[in-house]
């Protein structure tokens, strides 16, 4: 049963190519062919690797959540969860793909760049790269501001706030934010019993208490709780 089951949705991914699934959720244990195996066939294909997937499993060894890391996956949760927990991750991912989607449909022109608005999706794939490496390099430091983004973007703060706000679909503080956060969440799953205020002053955040806050609302759980 079991194999005609994940045969059959494997198959499913394959010839509705089309028409795939806004999020997977995948257990790591599978007869035939195990999580990460599946996770290296979506992430490795360009039809399937935006597709937002979440690995569930029993083994929370962090052998093997750096290993889902490293192949991509979009979240990790180790049995047993909470219903709500998992509920949180889900509305979290879509939202982010959706913001993600926003920029392929925003109106742009080939062979133009990035200070007009209107680029193309390879330009923009390499600007939005561009951009989200600039702040992780800077993101143990508590007094990099947007100016300094801007700066680096060559940009002027106007202009950086405008077209991430247009191709991101957040304010240039939320996605900072979010960087910030995510970043936290593979530090802590990487490092199992770091002390959350370094992990907090790590991503460039001064309030432990803020941070803790602000980690829940985003992954539905404590710092402490991963």
């Amino acid at each position: 049963m079991y194999e005609r089951e994940w045969r059959r949705g494997y198959e499913w991914l394959r010839e509705n190519k089309d028409d795939l699934p806004d999020l997977i959720i995948s257990d790591v244990m599978m007869p035939i062919m195990d999580g990460f195996e599946f996770l290296e066939i979506l992430k490795s294909n360009t039809h399937y690797q935006s597709i937002p997937v979440i690995m569930l499993t029993a083994r929370g060894t962090v052998d093997d959540r750096l290993k889902a890391l490293r192949i991509g996956v979009d979240d990790y949760l180790t049995k047993p969860f909470i219903t709500e927990e998992l509920q949180v991750r889900i509305e979290n991912l879509l939202n982010n793909a959706a913001n993600r989607n926003s920029v392929k449909i925003a109106p742009h022109n080939v062979n133009t760049n990035v200070k007009t608005g209107q680029i193309s999706d390879k330009e923009l794939q390499e600007w939005l790269q561009e951009l989200e490496t600039t702040i992780l390099d800077n993101i143990s430091n508590k007094q990099y501001s947007l100016d300094q983004v801007a700066m680096n973007m060559h940009l002027s703060t106007r202009q950086l706030h405008r077209r991430i706000k247009q191709y991101i679909g957040q304010t240039p503080n939320q996605y900072i934010k979010t960087l910030r956060l995510n970043k936290a969440h593979k530090l802590l799953i990487s490092n199992p019993g770091i002390p959350i205020k370094n992990v907090a002053f790590h991503v460039g955040f001064k309030d432990v208490v803020y941070f803790s806050r602000q980690f829940k609302q985003h992954f539905g759980k404590l710092p402490s709780e991963i």
